[in-house]
């Protein structure tokens, strides 16, 4: 099965308001170029959800929630020290990512994922 717009949508409501079919398109053909069904088998499609998921959060950063890194209120201001993303190619940065990632290390390929 290929997958479609409401393939993501239906486990990621949240991308419901990246609109523009272009980024829809996009993400899906970039993830399933990244997610081949000779080495995912029967886990092609899910793999292919969340990592097309995972770009179009990476494109649509306002749909990701983030820490707090500063704040004011009236004449006080303080910021706070927030930590990097963790390795893994950036998927650590949504949940979405963190999903293709927990999927990829099912494989065992001799990939090696931490968090």
């Amino acid at each position: 099965m290929a997958v479609a717009q409401a393939d993501i949508l239906a486990r990621w409501p949240k991308l419901a308001q990246v609109t523009d079919s272009a980024e829809w398109t996009a993400a899906i053909a970039d993830a399933a170029l990244l997610v081949p069904a000779a080495v995912w088998g029967t886990l092609t499609d899910l793999a292919t959800i969340h990592l097309a998921a995972h770009q179009l959060f990476v494109m649509r950063p306002d749909l990701t929630p983030r820490q707090v890194q500063s704040e004011s209120v009236g004449g006080v201001s303080r910021s706070y020290v927030v930590a990097s993303p963790g390795s893994g190619g950036g998927y650590q940065g949504t949940d979405a990512g963190q999903a293709y990632l927990r999927l990829r290390a099912t494989l065992a390929l001799g990939i090696s994922v931490t968090s």
